[in-house]
């Protein structure tokens, strides 16, 4: 097991922001999130690392843990508080 931080600087309405996937490589499903950064607040280095500093080592380690777990695979019925699809015959 190999976990894959992707992390993306963008601004969205003039609002600067982080934009990052964690990834467990063996796993197809991911977890995503974003962070805005402040107004004076400047990046130096890797954008990967400065966001592992900005999250804490706790948070780092939440969204490993999420990656690790994540449940890869479809659901195979619907869940009970979703309604069965309405059969109509003709």
């Amino acid at each position: 097991m190999t976990i894959n931080w992707i992390a993306k600087l963008k601004n969205i309405n003039g609002i600067e922001q982080i934009h990052f996937s964690v990834r467990d490589t063996e796993k197809t499903n991911k977890i995503s999130g974003s962070i805005c950064l402040d107004d004076d607040e400047t990046i130096e280095g890797n954008l990967v690392q400065y966001l592992k500093n900005k999250l804490g080592a706790e948070l780092v380690s939440e969204y490993e843990n999420e990656a690790e777990n994540i449940i890869d695979e479809l659901p195979t019925q619907l869940p009970a508080s979703l309604p069965e699809p309405e059969t109509t015959e003709e």
